[in-house]
C-alpha cells in the first residue's frame, strides 16, 4: 500500500493541501478513492466546486492525477476496498475548510 495525498484546487485559486493522505493500493485506487471523495463533498454542498480539482500525488511526490469535480461528481466508481479509509472522513477534511475560506 502507498500513501497518496488529494491536495484540492479552488476555482478560486484557494489551495489546501492534504498533509495527512490516504494509504491505497495503487494509482487506480486512489483515482477511484478521489472520485468518490468528490461525491461526497458536492453532496449537499450549497458552494459551486465546478472548478475545483483534486491534485493527487503519491508519497514520492509524483503528480499521479488532477481529479476535476465537475467531471468526477457524474463518474462511476468502479473500485472497493474495506482496507481503505471512508470517503465521508476525506471529504469532512475538506468540508471543514468550506466554513474556513469559503468559495
Amino acid at each position: 500500500m502507498a500513501r497518496y495525498f488529494f491536495h484540492l484546487r479552488r476555482g478560486n485559486g484557494d489551495e489546501v493541501t492534504d498533509d495527512y493522505g490516504d494509504e491505497l493500493p495503487d494509482d487506480r485506487a486512489a483515482e477511484d478513492y478521489a472520485i468518490q471523495s468528490i461525491k461526497e463533498i458536492v453532496k449537499g454542498s450549497p458552494l459551486d466546486w465546478s472548478k475545483a480539482s483534486f491534485e493527487v500525488h503519491d508519497e514520492s511526490g509524483r503528480h499521479v492525477m488532477t481529479a476535476w469535480f465537475r467531471e468526477a461528481a457524474v463518474a462511476p466508481v468502479t473500485w472497493r476496498s474495506r482496507r481503505a479509509p471512508p470517503h465521508d472522513q476525506h471529504a469532512q477534511r475538506i468540508r471543514s475548510t468550506e466554513r474556513v475560506g469559503g468559495q
